[in-house]
């Protein structure tokens, strides 16, 4: 994720979540994601916590510089 918010130029705050230390089970990720997922992004007042999904709405809010060629075969 840190490389396409980088490359579309979207600033961000990372929070570290240790998983061999289970930090994606503490109070404070929860409260941001349930589901324990990672990688949660916060951003325009969603929650997203699927790395597809985070590309296609990052893609969607911010089409250029595309994160993929337009073309299948160019991808």
């Amino acid at each position: 994720m840190r490389v396409a918010l980088n490359l579309k130029g979207i600033g961000f705050d990372r929070v570290p979540v240790d998983l061999v230390a289970g930090d994606h089970r503490r109070p404070a990720h929860l409260a941001v994601n349930p589901q324990r997922l990672v990688p949660p992004l916060q951003i325009d007042g969603l929650v997203l916590t699927q790395s597809m999904a985070i590309l296609d709405y990052l893609e969607d809010i911010r089409p250029q510089p595309a994160l993929l060629p337009v073309g299948p075969a160019d991808r």
